[in-house]
């Protein structure tokens, strides 16, 4: 199957959601006194080069929804970086839910067409230049080092159904299936009839502890949205969920090799 990304386009969001409110427990003492966003991975914060890299794609606003440590995020980058104006929603439940409720809490501050990212991710200059105003997910075929929500792909490239490592029957071989990179773009009137009531849908059932990929799981399953999957396989990306993973961000993005690619 042969995913294509996208080239050329000059239709991206204006918006973007950066969902940063937990901890990061899996990192340990490493965010003992600071945010999972603020840790350093190559001599650079994550949230630092995240924006950095939204700002070169021509974000106008970014939404940062941050509860842990929220005082430290927000003393460090302001209300501007760059040229983007920068908003806060502040998940105060932070501990006791889970990122469902954190993209829920953003949904009246979004007004435009937008990306959604989570902010342990990493990714290499220019990297979001493949998604669109459509709704759109990165993926890239599964890894043995990789973890959590996965999808199958039908041969129009769009998602075909999205399993969370809690979805019943998931497959148990994975070699021929995508792992989510956790980056989407989202057209806006789509976002608010088709995720926007999932995710009402299950902080009603009162399952505030679960991940947002449920919600977008349901309404594939309904029909609602159809997801085209952009294949980030030459991308270089990293998610850091422990220190493994952190350690290899640091080998990937380096630096050295930094300066290399550049």
């Amino acid at each position: 199957m042969n995913l294509n990304r996208k080239n050329g386009s000059a239709s991206f969001p204006q918006t973007a959601v950066i969902l940063a409110a937990g901890r990061g427990t899996r990192l340990e003492e490493m965010t003992d006194y600071i945010p999972k966003c603020l840790i350093q991975v190559g001599g650079q914060r994550l949230l630092d080069r995240m924006l950095t890299e939204l700002e070169n794609t021509g974000i106008q606003e970014v939404i940062l929804v941050v509860g842990y440590q929220s005082e430290k995020i927000i003393s460090l980058i302001g209300n501007t970086f760059g040229k983007m104006k920068i908003t806060y929603v502040i998940n105060s439940d932070w501990e006791t839910t889970n990122n469902v409720l954190s993209l829920y809490m953003a949904v009246d501050q979004i007004k435009t067409s937008f990306f959604l990212l989570e902010s342990d991710i990493i990714l290499e200059n220019g990297a979001l230049a493949t998604l669109d105003v459509s709704n759109t997910m990165a993926v890239e075929k599964y890894k043995e080092f990789m973890d959590g929500t996965v999808v199958t792909l039908n041969d129009s490239i769009t998602v075909k159904k999205m399993y969370l490592k809690s979805t019943p029957n998931r497959p148990t071989d994975l070699s021929e299936i995508y792992k989510t990179v956790n980056i989407y773009s989202f057209n806006l009137a789509d976002f608010q009839e088709a995720i926007v009531p999932a995710l009402k849908e299950l902080l009603d059932e009162g399952r505030l502890g679960v991940y947002y990929e449920l919600a977008f799981a349901r309404a594939i399953d309904r029909g609602l949205i159809n997801f085209k999957a952009i294949d980030f396989g030459r991308i270089k990306w990293a998610e850091i969920d422990d220190q493994k993973d952190w350690k290899r961000a640091q080998q990937m993005f380096s630096e050295s090799a930094s300066v290399k690619s550049g």
